[in-house]
């Protein structure tokens, strides 16, 4: 048993020293095949554009040495490209030289985030050519008509809309994610898409006036948010104003106190059952008479005939009130301006 340990210990050194002696020879090989190949080291791999506009054409280079000790030939300049196009790429790059691929891009069609690789093969398959790639984001730009929106004179609860057009430039679909009124003051329905030429869609909202307004002024903001990188989110004034069912005219009276003419105050309204209850003068300057009659399409008209008192001193302003059975207008004020003659 000893005889034998003794052996073993004697014959390691020369087993230790025969593997490693075969590891060497084996990494030599390795060196001296890998030497007989070329290599191809790329300053970059990756080209990212960042965010473009659809429809635009791109171009970007990649630069490459032969780090190894044959000349490179490059045979096949893309591959999967779809609308990339290698425009220019070397022959042959000898040993310690470089050379540059150029490449150009078509946007159009293009949406959103947009990668793409360039495939590369040498002459001999042994060489290995990391794959190239190129990347960007696509902004496409919205239009929006009218901007901004107005609602001119709507009577008190009736029915009032418009129509909002958002063009989408380029070719790839707009799509409206989102779309509400900040206030409150319209509701909002897409309509149906409708295809304006090749290059470009449209989007139709229709903004509904709501009914619950009051008479008066009203101003709003539409925000939409679409799928365009370059207009994620658009405000849009609105604006507008209600006017009550109950129309009058004119809107402001004009008296002299050296012609004694007097001035008609033209009221005219649908409701049914419309009156007038009374009417008032602030200083007492003016006297009225008024007249109803029926008017075309069910419509109410009242005519009121204002004239000066005979006294009224030296006022040279006043101001009627018309106070009617409505409740959106149980009255309605008009100025009245006193012009005094020598």
């Amino acid at each position: 048993m000893k005889i034998r340990l003794m052996l073993l210990l004697m014959l390691l050194p020369s087993l230790v020293l025969s593997q490693t002696n075969k590891s060497l020879n084996k990494s030599k090989n390795l060196e001296t095949k890998a030497g007989k190949f070329s290599v191809i080291k790329f300053s970059k791999i990756l080209h990212d554009f960042g965010v473009v506009e659809e429809g635009m054409k791109i171009s970007c280079d990649f630069q490459f040495t032969n780090v190894g000790k044959k000349t490179v030939f490059i045979k096949n300049g893309c591959r999967d490209c779809d609308n990339l196009t290698v425009v220019s790429i070397p022959n042959k790059v000898a040993p310690g030289n470089w050379g540059e691929i150029d490449v150009v891009c078509d946007t159009t069609g293009a949406s959103g985030k947009y990668e793409k690789k360039i495939l590369l093969e040498a002459d001999d398959p042994k060489v290995n050519i990391q794959p190239l790639k190129i990347s960007f984001t696509i902004a496409r730009d919205v239009e929006v008509s009218p901007n901004p929106v107005y609602f001119s004179g709507v009577k008190k609860s009736s029915d009032s809309s418009v129509l909002l057009y958002l063009k989408g430039s380029g070719s790839a679909v707009l799509k409206v994610l989102s779309a509400e009124s900040k206030n409150g003051s319209v509701s909002i329905v897409e309509k149906q898409d409708l295809e304006k030429g090749e290059y470009q869609k449209v989007v139709i909202l229709a903004l509904i006036l709501s009914k619950n307004l009051h008479i008066g002024k009203f101003n709003d903001e539409i925000i939409i948010k679409t799928n365009s990188e370059k207009r994620p989110e658009i405000t849009i004034p609105l604006s507008g104003e209600i006017v009550g069912r109950i129309q009058v005219f004119p809107k402001q009276i004009h008296l002299d106190n050296q012609n004694h003419r007097s001035m008609t105050l033209r009221v005219r309204t649908d409701l049914k059952g419309f009156g007038i209850e009374k009417i008032t003068s602030s200083h007492s300057t003016f006297k009225v008479e008024k007249k109803e009659m029926r008017l075309p399409n069910n419509q109410i008209g009242v005519y009121i005939q204002v004239s000066l008192k005979d006294s009224f001193g030296d006022l040279t302003e006043d101001e009627m009130t018309v106070w009617t059975n409505d409740k959106d207008q149980p009255k309605i004020v008009v100025p009245v301006k006193i012009t005094k003659s020598l």
